[in-house]
């Protein structure tokens, strides 16, 4: 989701009545919001590193969105955050909520991330070792299932 949708969607709840879509879509942005800011407190502590939030990059029909962009001497970290609450389950490729919703598959995402960032800079994979992290800040997550066959 991008900034523009969270800042429409602020100014609509205080005015108007939301939808239940326009509801449930504010919800996941701040609940995203709230992690990225616990992971960015957590960044902020540690030395020598540098990092990009929020990184948007795209084309005319296609966009990606790279939670952080961790820079250190000796590699590049693209890290996906989630803030997910309460136990997931991870089933033959797919990933469900404990209401047994799916969700849309992080490492996926992240693999996507990880492929739009080396379009745009193929460069850096020479310079610099380009590792993919995919972290959970809430306390109360917790995954379940067989992740082996993720492989990024």
């Amino acid at each position: 989701m991008t900034t523009n949708t969270l800042e429409y969607l602020q100014a609509l709840e205080g005015r108007c009545q939301l939808s239940d879509t326009e509801q449930a879509q504010f919800n996941q942005i701040t609940k995203g919001q709230e992690g990225e800011t616990l992971l960015a407190t957590a960044l902020d502590n540690v030395p020598d590193i540098n990092y990009i939030a929020d990184l948007q990059l795209g084309e005319k029909y296609h966009e990606t969105q790279i939670d952080f962009v961790v820079l250190t001497p000796q590699s590049i970290f693209l890290i996906e955050n989630k803030h997910y609450q309460s136990s997931y389950q991870f089933t033959d490729g797919h990933l469900y909520s404990r209401n047994h919703k799916r969700v849309d598959n992080p490492f996926l995402q992240m693999h996507d991330a990880r492929e739009c960032f080396m379009h745009h800079f193929p460069e850096l994979s020479h310079q610099f070792k380009i590792m993919s992290i995919l972290t959970f800040s809430h306390p109360q997550f917790s995954l379940r299932g067989d992740l082996s066959a993720q492989g990024t």
